[in-house]
């Protein structure tokens, strides 16, 4: 009989494993993200990224719509004991492409009715064609997240990832448009799927199936999930909404820039999860408290070191950083990139209990702390735009991600009496301090190398203070 301890230990060392391939894979496609970007700001300037930012956004809000939670719902159902996968990912599978097709179609004529320029609803009309396939690409990582082989996903990734790189730099060289970058996304997110469902074959087979039993107990488990991410995509993406109706296209490109260094640094935690909700489902579903603790507090930990000297950094650098991506036209992206800096750190530990909330079954719970904020949030928007401009925005967009991530921690600290110890995290926080108060030394140096300088720095400072030692990787990694 396999012990619990030995059992625990094998999907540690899982997790790690399958943690530092995505972290590599993660990082190649920052890099290759950053460079599309770099391109994509230089070519359009703040008025067409401006443009290109706000069609994106309202995509985005349909593809929430689409998503519906389905991609968490995924991972939980079938990380479940004797659940039977091939029959809920197919009916899964189908139920997203007809909602897709639904929801994707009726996007653009949504579209007309909003000021918006010719441009505009041209990018958003083509984006939902791109963002279809993507909702079929999100959906189908429950099935590597649960077997713990998101190499498969880091390969479509990075596929989408170059594709996008060099259709970026070939619609550049034709003189940029943004309908012309918003194609050669399209091309990316077609690819990306095409490789992920050709890497899904070997492990499971997926046909078109109608189960509307099946599809009512989806809906059923899935609409508090995705009534929570609706809600928090309000108060994350309202910020580019309301400024696209309420101030000019330029001030919107501005923001968009910033929010988007934000985004970059923010998309690890999201994938991170995806390897670690599976383990906290199985945890709490044989009812493994030591598990269940042992996963959350190990991700807790890692998500310290991470995102605080993340947060710091971007404060520290932000104006030199958007200069740098951007050039000299973006140098006003620096001041609002510094000003959301906390908000990295707290994306992080708010994906860490949002997701653990769905592993404790307290969506119901969740969804109604991301309505409130989703509504403060409005209410925010509506009042600091105005008055307050980007800067506004960017008050009201960390004041709603701070207030999340506390809503949710005191959900699941209520229902698995979970409270995470703080030893890694106050070291970091030293550690981090102390490479904001050495970063002006190197001022006058190349923006790459005080980032190579406070990386040196902070690494120093945490190993000196016992966070880096051998055995505290030990613990964390494996």
């Amino acid at each position: 009989m396999v012990r619990s301890d030995d059992l625990m230990a094998e999907l540690s060392r899982q997790l790690a494993r399958n943690s530092m391939l995505q972290m590599g894979g993660k990082g190649v496609g920052t890099l290759l993200g950053i460079l599309t970007i770099s391109i994509l700001l230089r070519s359009l300037g703040t008025f067409g990224y401006g443009e290109f930012t706000t069609a994106i956004t309202f995509v985005t809000l349909f593809a929430t719509v689409v998503d519906f939670g389905l991609t968490l719902t995924t991972v939980q159902m079938i990380s479940e004991p004797e659940a039977d996968e091939h029959r809920i990912l197919s009916n899964l599978l189908s139920l997203r492409l007809v909602t897709g097709v639904i929801f994707f179609s009726v996007a653009p004529l949504v579209g007309l009715l909003f000021p918006y320029s010719t441009t505009i609803k041209i990018a958003i009309a083509i984006g939902s064609i791109a963002y279809l396939f993507s909702t079929i690409t999100q959906m189908l990582m429950g099935i590597f997240q649960k077997r713990l082989q998101m190499w498969r996903v880091v390969v479509a990734e990075l596929v989408n990832r170059s594709t996008f790189l060099v259709g970026a730099l070939v619609v550049a060289a034709l003189g940029g448009g943004v309908a012309r970058f918003v194609i050669a996304l399209t091309v990316a997110a077609v690819l990306q799927c095409v490789t992920l469902i050709t890497l899904t074959k070997p492990l499971v087979q997926l046909r078109f199936h109608l189960h509307t039993d099946l599809w009512r107990e989806i809906f059923t488990r899935s609409w508090p999930i995705g009534m929570s991410i609706f809600f928090n995509l309000i108060y994350m993406r309202g910020d580019i909404v309301f400024l696209s109706l309420l101030r000019s296209t330029q001030e919107v490109g501005t923001y968009g820039a910033a929010y988007k260094m934000v985004d970059v640094i923010t998309a690890v935690p999201a994938m991170f999860m995806g390897l670690v909700l599976p383990i906290l489902v199985a945890a709490w579903q044989k009812k493994d408290r030591t598990q269940f603790t042992h996963t959350i507090q190990k991700t807790f930990d890692v998500f310290a070191i991470a995102a605080i000297p993340v947060a710091v950094g971007a404060f520290a650098l932000g104006g030199p950083i958007m200069i740098f991506i951007g050039g000299e036209q973006f140098e006003g992206a620096g001041p609002i990139m510094r000003f959301l800096a906390p908000a990295c750190a707290f994306v992080f530990f708010g994906a860490l209990f949002a997701h653990a909330a769905i592993a404790v079954k307290e969506q119901k719970k969740a969804a109604c702390g991301f309505a409130i904020v989703a509504a403060l949030s409005v209410v925010g928007y509506l009042v600091a735009i105005p008055r307050a401009g980007v800067f506004g925005a960017a008050a009201v967009t960390l004041l709603s991600e701070g207030l999340i991530t506390c809503i949710t921690f005191g959900i699941v600290a209520r229902a698995s009496r979970f409270v995470p110890s703080l030893t890694i995290a106050a070291k970091t926080i030293l550690a981090s301090v102390l490479m904001l108060l050495t970063l002006p030394l190197f001022s006058h140096a190349h923006i790459l190398l005080q980032i190579f300088f406070g990386a040196v720095i902070y690494t120093v400072a945490l190993t000196a203070l016992g966070g880096l030692h051998p055995h505290e990787l030990k613990r964390l990694l494996v």
